[in-house]
């Protein structure tokens, strides 16, 4: 049967690339994990409402651990004024999930678009798309998937 809405909790994970604009230039290696839940908020048109959540991730340096001015760094993003919607209804399904990150007792705060393509009845596939922070853009790519997390079955 087809998947009708998107709304629940799912873990999410993913892995991506990101780069410095400073004029070292330096790459990064980025994976995550972590949990997102979408609530419905719509009662008329496109499905839509609001995203809440968190993930845990590593940043590590493409030149390894030589370099002694650029280490690995673990972090927790909260996701805060975030929100959901269905541009295609399906089969398969596609979303826009558009968030603000917030690292958890430090400064860094991004905001992304990621779209989400269903791959399942209760599995998306997700890739970033519109990358910001307070600078403009960030030069990062990111791909992951979302699997619905149900209590009930476990």
């Amino acid at each position: 049967m087809p998947k009708t809405t998107m709304a629940g909790t799912y873990a999410i994970r993913f892995n991506g690339f990101a780069r410095s604009d400073k004029a070292s230039g330096k790459s990064y290696n980025l994976v995550g994990v972590g949990k997102l839940t979408l609530t419905k908020t719509s009662t008329t048109g496109s499905e839509s409402g609001t995203a809440t959540g968190m993930h845990r991730s590593t940043l590590n340096p493409m030149t390894g651990m030589t370099d002694t001015t650029d280490r690995r760094h673990h972090t927790t993003y909260t996701y805060t004024n975030a929100t959901y919607v269905v541009v295609d209804p399906g089969l398969p399904m596609v979303a826009e999930v558009t968030i603000t990150f917030q690292e958890q007792g430090g400064s860094r705060r991004m905001t992304d678009t990621l779209i989400a393509w269903q791959c399942g009845p209760d599995k998306f596939w997700l890739i970033s798309s519109n990358p910001n922070d307070a600078n403009g853009k960030v030069d990062e790519v990111v791909i992951g998937e979302a699997v619905k997390v149900d209590a009930a079955t476990w």
